[in-house]
């Protein structure tokens, strides 16, 4: 699809917010031809996002929403140091669609401890601030392999753990009451409604009015 024709849509049904639904294909089963490219451009999420031009529209978007169900190549690329042209999906979002909200969902993570919990938010802050942001709110909702026992331990574990991202400080805090979800997500062949149960782990930004919300659940069986 063209930016020309996605700026077209968005003015004409007035759009107020934007669900991107993130799919990974072979690129040769994907790829298409866009004649006349000097009267249109052809854009990627994953694309550099200093090629990708700020939109044009003086309003934002109450929310945009990216659900990674049906892409754990997306969810790996923000949460780990594989595929790295994924970091750039937050800024291009902000860039296409300006929004001061952002909600990334169904995330499937590997962690299953605090360690690689945290590894995935350490990845999760570089695709958030790739490009310098402010006045964000980012919820992001993590599919992990908690036990559900395990919750107890996250506010002693997070407990005054403040976060410097390269001069922006943030303060930590953790819910105290547990979060539940039922979400439908897909198993390869077809959705199926399963029960999630989980904690809120907030980081507020002291000077760059940035708040990062991880939703760390874990599927009730």
């Amino acid at each position: 699809m063209s930016r020309e024709l996605v700026d077209m849509m968005i003015k004409k049904w007035k759009v107020k917010s934007v669900k991107i639904n993130a799919h990974f294909s072979i690129k040769r089963d994907c790829h298409y031809r866009l004649n006349n490219r000097e009267f249109i451009t052809p854009f990627r999420l994953s694309d550099p996002f200093a090629n990708t031009e700020k939109s044009k529209n003086n309003f934002k978007f109450d929310h945009v929403e990216l659900n990674l169900t049906e892409s754990s190549e997306c969810a790996r690329g923000i949460t780990t140091d594989k595929m790295n042209e994924y970091k750039n999906i937050i800024a291009n979002i902000r860039r296409i669609f300006p929004t001061d909200y952002i909600k990334i969902t169904g995330a499937k993570v590997l962690s299953s401890n605090f360690s690689e919990l945290y590894s995935e938010f350490y990845f999760l802050y570089n695709t958030i601030y790739i490009e310098n942001q402010s006045n964000l709110r980012v919820d992001v909702e993590l599919l992990t392999g908690f036990r559900k026992s395990e919750f107890h331990d996250f506010p002693a574990y997070f407990f005054n753990d403040p976060f410097d991202w390269e001069g922006r400080v943030h303060t930590c805090t953790v819910e105290d009451s547990p979060i539940s979800r039922v979400l439908q997500l897909f198993d390869g062949k077809c959705f199926q409604q399963r029960n999630y149960t989980g904690k809120r782990v907030t980081y507020k930004g002291k000077t760059n009015n940035c708040v990062i919300n991880f939703d760390v659940l874990s599927f009730l069986k």
